[in-house]
């Protein structure tokens, strides 16, 4: 049997002999495209997360001395922080009530 991964996860398995196709993981599942299109959109949101905590930092550190920027680029990095704690916790929900649906 040959088996290929599409995107997304889904493996399809096709047979030599006749047509038999057979998608696994989920692929029809409206729950499961759900649950993977928020962790998608989780992860790609965190990274930009991550991503603002690198330009905070090079703002503070191009700061120079002045308290006005050092203070916004501060306070930006704790925002930042702040973001990328929310995405763990969203990620970790989400994979709780994957448990649960898939269960």
């Amino acid at each position: 049997m040959n088996e290929k991964l599409l995107a997304m996860g889904t493996k399809i398995a096709i047979s030599s002999g006749d047509l038999n196709i057979t998608l696994a993981s989920g692929a029809g599942d409206p729950k499961a495209t759900i649950i993977r299109i928020f962790e998608y959109i989780l992860w790609f949101v965190g990274a930009i997360a991550v991503a603002y905590i690198v330009y905070a930092g090079v703002k503070y550190i191009l700061a120079q001395g002045d308290s006005g920027k050092a203070s916004e680029a501060r306070t930006a990095i704790l925002n930042a922080v702040i973001g990328v704690i929310v995405v763990v916790l969203a990620l970790v929900i989400l994979n709780w009530a994957k448990t649960i649906a898939t269960a």
